[in-house]
């Protein structure tokens, strides 16, 4: 059993996603800036995908997101027919959020933060607990 953590981006950094709370659409679609979900990939079962923002099953196994919140190219514009995938270890290692990027002009948020904490780049901490000590 294999287990992996997924950042999904595209340029220019808008990722269709379906079924989604976010979304006020009848189709529940969202387009994210950015996109994390958890994958339990195992080859005697189905792979499960874990992402905290589907209206899909949590867990949902990788075959029913795949088909009801991902759409083929077919039918999306250009700019959103690649994903940019990276695994857990180096997403948790290089990739960090402030949310800087939900807050409009005004100061205020576009849409409401997610309850849980900001995503903090581990590889930063590890520098400044060494170079502290």
């Amino acid at each position: 059993m294999e287990t992996s953590e997924y950042l999904v981006k595209t340029p220019p950094y808008l990722i269709p996603l379906w079924c989604q709370k976010a979304s006020n659409r009848e189709d529940k679609m969202v387009c994210w800036d950015y996109h994390v979900i958890f994958i339990l990939a195992n080859c005697d079962k189905d792979s499960m995908v874990y992402d905290l923002d589907t209206t899909l099953s949590f867990p949902c196994d990788f075959k029913t997101y795949a088909g009801s919140g991902i759409r083929p190219n077919s039918i999306l514009q250009p700019q959103f027919h690649s994903f940019g995938i990276i695994k857990a270890d180096e997403y948790l290692s290089t990739f960090a959020s402030d949310r800087s990027h939900m807050i409009g002009e005004d100061g205020s948020w576009m849409s409401p933060p997610p309850s849980y904490p900001y995503i903090i780049l581990t590889l930063a901490i590890k520098t400044v607990v060494a170079n502290d000590v």
